[in-house]
């Protein structure tokens, strides 16, 4: 039995195209990103990632299951940690899908420091297609 094999040229690449039926399995990022930079007290929290300075932090979520907490930790003081007590994430509904471990920061070991704050986590995979949003507790 002969199969079909179609191996027609793309115009943009003029690289061949898949397999018909051939599943790929490339992994989708989802940016969630809060408005504004957040604040308690003397501490600060805001964005990471280049053009993002002046907003807040950005949750990337992978739909591998991986995901970062991407930040900018300021405080006025040494010695202050930023503590994010409950961060969850939820669908178009408002519903809580998962809620990530309990996070701190690296401690401020000076006056007026400014700490990059890279937080590795990780969630079911299964939810990143429901994800719209993202909600967080913190303190500092």
């Amino acid at each position: 039995m002969l199969k079909e094999h179609l191996e027609s040229k793309s115009s943009a690449t003029d690289q061949p195209e898949s397999y018909k039926g051939v599943a790929t399995h490339a992994i989708q990022t989802l940016d969630l990103s809060w408005s504004a930079p957040i604040r308690y007290g003397d501490c600060k929290l805001s964005g990471f990632l280049n053009g993002t300075l002046n907003n807040g932090p950005t949750l990337r979520l992978r739909s591998d299951g991986t995901a970062e907490l991407l930040a900018k930790f300021f405080s006025t003081d040494d010695g202050d940690v930023w503590v994010i007590d409950r961060l969850v994430l939820l669908d178009i509904h408002g519903t809580v899908l998962f809620q990530f471990p309990h996070l701190s920061s690296p401690e401020t070991q000076t006056d007026n420091q400014v700490l990059d704050w890279v937080a590795e986590l990780s969630f079911p995979a299964v939810f990143f297609s429901s994800v719209t949003g993202a909600n967080m507790t913190y303190r500092c």
